[in-house]
């Protein structure tokens, strides 16, 4: 780690502020703090790359790839944030 970084606060889960969990307080509401990781740019563009994949091997419309790719992942991210609250 650099010289000055908080070794306390540091989480390896999000180790740069691409998105908004990354300002919130990790001792909080779990559930929002699994939703608000969701909200990633990475993530962003994973789900735009997978859907251009899955449109081209498919032969759907790419709007549909995104939400359907779109879709999955937030199930995912949703069913995440409710197993962090239990």
């Amino acid at each position: 780690m650099l010289v000055g970084v908080d070794k306390e606060a540091f989480s390896i889960r999000n180790p740069a502020g691409t998105n908004p969990a990354y300002f919130m307080d990790p001792n909080g509401n779990k559930f929002v703090l699994g939703m608000a990781s969701a909200f990633d740019v990475f993530a962003f563009w994973s789900i735009a790359l997978i859907a251009i994949g899955f449109a081209c091997n498919s032969r759907v419309k790419r709007s549909t790839a995104i939400a359907i790719v779109a879709g999955m992942f937030f199930v995912y991210k949703l069913m995440g944030a409710g197993l962090a609250l239990l």
